[in-house]
């Protein structure tokens, strides 16, 4: 299942990015490093006898070493699946896709809009974080302009944060790429903004301290 999701993914990156897979391989995990080298391949690049071996020989070492975490039967978000372990201490440090997408549902997008901004800043696309930003102001102002027509709306706050994540994650395989590795930035400290934020907006809301139970 996994193999055909960097298959699909491996279609519609360019040849340049393919290229990157092989130039990079301590940041990918094996499984991406063979699909990209499928997908090239396809598209008619030839290597010789000495460049294959020495990367099929480059791919079965890092499968010695990083073993693939197994995967959470899930048919609807592929992120409920464990995280791949990291044994390299110089492989970057994002927030990881399950954080970007649950503070996007549970708080807002502009949350998950915010750590994938701090992780294109690890990278060297510096233009992610522009378009990621670009993204999620106009979204939250889509979204307002949206609620202001179903005041209190509950379901339709959760269908645009729900959408507005799988959008971001379409910015993480862009900017970032599928099955890069990472290790998992802690998530404490946008946590508790969060809940800090959460609470003011429900003071400046209900000052009385009731909530109606029909939200």
């Amino acid at each position: 299942m996994q193999q055909n999701s960097f298959e699909r993914l491996m279609t519609t990156l360019s040849d340049n990015e393919l290229q990157g897979y092989l130039n990079n391989q301590s940041k990918y995990i094996p499984e991406a490093i063979e699909a990209a080298l499928a997908e090239i391949q396809k598209r008619g690049r030839v290597f010789s006898e000495a460049e294959l071996s020495a990367l099929q020989m480059e791919i079965n070492l890092r499968k010695e070493v990083v073993p693939i975490a197994n995967e959470v039967p899930n048919t609807i978000n592929p992120l409920w699946k464990k995280l791949v372990p990291v044994d390299d201490p110089n492989a970057p440090v994002f927030y990881s896709e399950r954080a970007i997408y649950l503070f996007s549902i549970f708080f807002n997008v502009l949350f998950g809009t915010i750590l994938s901004a701090i992780n294109f800043s690890k990278t060297e696309q510096k233009k992610g974080i522009f378009e990621v930003i670009a993204f999620g102001i106009g979204y939250t102002a889509l979204m307002l302009a949206v609620l202001m027509q179903f005041p209190r709306n509950t379901i339709l706050i959760i269908v645009f944060n729900v959408a507005g994540a799988m959008i971001l994650q379409l910015f993480w395989n862009k900017y970032i790429g599928k099955g890069v590795q990472y290790h998992a930035r802690p998530i404490w400290v946008p946590l508790i903004i969060g809940l800090i934020l959460v609470v003011f907006m429900l003071l400046s809301i209900f000052p009385n301290g009731e909530i109606p139970t029909n939200l």
